[in-house]
């Protein structure tokens, strides 16, 4: 099927036989500040990235946040998959306070473009070898990857939770809270309390998509 990419300010709108696309805005380098929250630690604009988890934390929140990113009550980060993101959405539709600040891409299908549309009205697109040189976290680098910035308001309180309640603390590696979390679900475990500790193991994977379900 034939495609036809139009192009403007940066942006990018396909279209096929079935009609447009959504909205794409492509990242032509690794400078480019859409993607700030994406680049390698050790490469980023870090003021610019610290102003940006911010504004999306204040916006999640609804309220003023305070400067330093440790004290926010509400995590800001980079995670992968396709199906941790198709479960953010179901998580999200059943009433849990996630927000998708965006999406970014690399040689999607039709497909995978409305799903990332379907969970952030910002939708990037980088080059493949743009991607694996400056964005790429762990599961970025197969040909058709995907990454997306998500908030969410972690502090709960603890009247929330219902019974049967799981705690994780002292766990060495994401790996493990996955496999527990998976566990956990078949024997009926409705509520999971996490220290801050196995909290920061995920920083860059989606252990936490699986809880929120």
């Amino acid at each position: 099927m034939a495609r036809i990419w139009r192009r403007g300010a940066g942006r990018w709108a396909r279209h096929n036989g079935a009609g447009e696309i959504p909205e794409v805005h492509w990242i032509a380098g690794a400078d480019d500040l859409q993607a700030v929250i994406y680049r390698h630690r050790d490469r980023r604009n870090h003021p610019e990235y610290e102003r940006q988890v911010r504004a999306i934390a204040a916006n999640v929140l609804q309220t003023e946040v305070p400067l330093s990113l440790r004290k926010l009550q509400c995590p800001v980060r980079v995670h992968y998959s396709w199906d941790c993101l198709r479960r953010l959405l179901q998580a999200k539709a059943a009433g849990r306070r996630i927000e998708v600040d965006s999406v970014l891409l690399c040689e999607p299908s039709n497909e995978e473009l409305r799903l990332a549309a379907s969970a952030s009205s910002r939708v990037l697109q980088a080059d493949r070898k743009l991607i694996e040189a400056e964005f790429a976290f762990e599961g970025t680098t197969q040909k058709r990857s995907v990454n997306y910035v998500v908030a969410y308001p972690v502090p709960q309180p603890l009247a929330l939770a219902r019974p049967p309640v799981l705690v994780l603390d002292g766990l060495g590696a994401q790996q493990n809270i996955g496999q527990v979390l998976r566990t956990a679900y078949h024997l009926g475990v409705t509520s999971v309390l996490v220290s801050s500790p196995c909290m920061h193991l995920g920083d860059s994977s989606n252990w936490w998509s699986f809880a929120m379900m």
